[in-house]
């Protein structure tokens, strides 16, 4: 891959590594991309996002509030006769 840290420079720099960073690319392979250490990238997230973290995560949606094969207990520990006991 081409070097691409001498076309990028400052703020336009530190978007592109956000971005690669939303498309969870390592930070070794961001560096080498764009010719930067692991330092300049963790300077560059916390700088645009005002927070360090390792891996930028997509929020995670709820599908659905309870499981397709959920069935309510029918009985307690008090209904002996429907579980066989007597």
């Amino acid at each position: 891959m081409p070097n691409k840290k001498a076309s990028l420079k400052g703020e336009e720099l530190q978007k592109a590594i956000l971005k690669e960073k939303a498309r969870r690319t390592s930070d070794s392979e961001i560096g080498q991309k764009y010719g930067v250490s692991l330092k300049y990238i963790e300077r560059a997230v916390t700088k645009l996002r005002g927070v360090n973290v390792g891996a930028l995560k997509a929020p995670k949606r709820i599908k659905t509030l309870c499981p397709k094969d959920f069935k309510e207990e029918q009985t307690t520990i008090w209904s002996f006769r429907q579980r066989g006991l007597s």
